[in-house]
């Protein structure tokens, strides 16, 4: 009982992420203040300081909102192996932050 409702529980943690990263995509688009996070914008905008950083933010919804899903498989077959082991919840939460990491530097 305890295997499914931590795979309950990751699966809901990733739908919630993804779900509030389209929440915020969206909004940012119906808003328009999409069109100051745009590369361009940014490249030709704001000093370095200030473009990356937002850059950064915007790269990371991205990354949730769009590469998360596809990763999900993936995300809860290692939770499943990480199953009974010791913190295993944490071993999850480093496996995604190791994702999110790879797919930030790919953006740099």
């Amino acid at each position: 009982m305890a295997r499914i409702a931590t795979a309950r529980s990751t699966t809901f943690y990733l739908v919630v992420t993804v779900a509030i990263a389209w929440l915020v995509s969206v909004a940012a688009e119906l808003t328009g203040t999409s069109i100051l996070l745009h590369h361009h914008t940014l490249l030709h905008g704001p000093p370095l300081v200030v473009a990356v950083p937002a850059f950064l933010g915007a790269w990371q919804v991205m990354v949730a909102a769009m590469m998360l899903p596809a990763s999900a498989t993936t995300i809860a077959t290692y939770g499943e192996a990480m199953r009974g082991r010791a913190a295993s919840h944490h071993g999850v939460a480093r496996f995604v932050l190791s994702y999110f990491g790879v797919w930030t530097l790919f953006g740099l």
